[in-house]
């Protein structure tokens, strides 16, 4: 009997489904760490840079969880003239991680780097090393840098050519290289001239839902996402400003729903006729069921878009533009549309026409039960984990 496929897990945060707190990558390890098979013995070390711990479940999976403290920001802000890796990376490259890192591998069969921000920890390891980065930075920074204003887009400029470097160093360095969208993963490959590997993100409902149609306000357009994440800020400025006004403009009664964690006490404050900021709600999943459609406007488009799927696992229609989109490929149900006046035309189209939006909507969850959910993503990343340490 072979003994088990030992991996030393550094991940950039806590893995953490702490919806205040957490992220699409500490959701990831939360999700994953506690469902690898019985051959993958694990070590977490991760860095300590939010108020929430890891999840208990991920803690009792692991055979030992250690925990590394950043630079402070404003260190690293400053710091950015003595380094040429990305801010929040420079943050994590101290001596006592690379310590550590050394110290621990020592017992590993391979290092598995979870985010970017660890990726400098590649560097002179021993054994293989399995690096996620979950979606490309360099692209996410050079998309907001093109958008910014001008002393923003200097600095995210500089961070998208330094990601864009540690990408390139860390591709020359590393067993497998690994992001969620298999389109974000097409584009690295062909830049970094080695394989990248797609492994997407899990879904919770993979079964159908049944959509209830007598309880779908018909009038109503729902927004939902993180409200502090800056992508979904530009995206909510995109749709109140020019969207939302063409909607209204060819449906007079029509009403915008704005959900999501963190809204900024000016959008909870706004006082604009249609639309309503409902803020953080308890399940996403009611305001997608009681709205005609869902919109997802979003310009900046690396990874794929979490509550694109779990409006269509809701059976909601989703209008969305080819950013937004991303990831989901050309066969799924979702509408796709890319100026301010073909994204108003095909969501009023659908309030008007309950016959082809109940069509549309109930392709939502069939497509959804074909996506793998997190136990198969499990499965692929001990996979990718026992190759990595075999090929060692």
């Amino acid at each position: 009997m072979s003994r088990p496929t030992r991996v030393l897990v550094v991940s950039e945060s806590p893995p953490s489904l702490d919806p205040a707190h957490g992220n699409g990558a500490t959701l990831i390890l939360g999700k994953v760490l506690p469902r690898l098979d019985s051959a993958t013995e694990l070590d977490l070390v991760y860095y300590d840079d939010r108020p929430v711990g890891p999840e208990r479940d991920v803690v009792d999976r692991c055979r030992t969880v250690r925990r590394l403290p950043t630079r402070p920001a404003p260190v690293a802000l400053v710091g950015q003239v003595m380094t040429r890796l990305p801010k929040a990376t420079w943050q994590r490259d101290t001596s006592a991680a690379r310590d550590l890192i050394g110290a621990l591998e020592v017992d590993a069969d391979v290092v598995y780097l979870h985010g970017l921000h660890t990726f400098s920890l590649a560097n002179r390891r021993r054994v293989p090393v399995v690096a996620n980065e979950i979606d490309p930075l360099s692209v996410f920074w050079s998309q907001v840098a093109a958008r910014a204003p001008a002393p923003q887009r200097l600095y995210y400029a500089l961070q998208a050519r330094r990601a864009a470097r540690l990408e390139q160093v860390t591709g020359e360095r590393v067993s497998a290289y690994v992001v969620v969208n298999r389109e974000d993963a097409l584009g690295l490959q062909q830049r970094l001239g080695r394989r990248v590997t797609a492994i997407p993100n899990g879904v919770e409902f993979p079964s159908a839902v049944r959509r209830d149609a007598s309880g779908v306000q018909t009038d109503t357009v729902a927004f939902v996402g993180s409200l502090d994440y800056a992508p979904n800020i530009e995206a909510v400025e995109r749709l109140i400003s020019r969207v939302f006004p063409l909607v209204r403009r060819r449906h007079r009664d029509a009403r915008l729903l704005i959900a999501g964690r963190k809204p900024a006490p000016a959008l909870l404050d706004m006082r604009l006729e249609g639309i309503e900021v409902l803020g953080e709600v308890e399940r996403v999943e009611d305001v997608f069921a009681t709205s005609a459609v869902a919109v997802s406007p979003g310009l900046t488009g690396t990874g794929t878009k979490n509550t694109v799927i779990e409006a269509l696992a809701a059976g909601c229609p989703v209008v969305a533009s080819p950013e937004a989109a991303r990831g989901l490929g050309e066969n799924s149900p979702v509408v796709r549309a890319g100026s301010d006046e073909a994204l108003a035309s095909e969501i009023v189209a659908l309030m008007l026409d309950p016959e082809r939006r109940e069509l549309v909507g109930a392709e939502g969850p069939r497509f959804v039960s074909q996506l793998p959910d997190w136990d198969e993503v499990a499965e692929r990343f001990s996979a990718l984990f026992s190759q990595a340490a075999s090929h060692g």
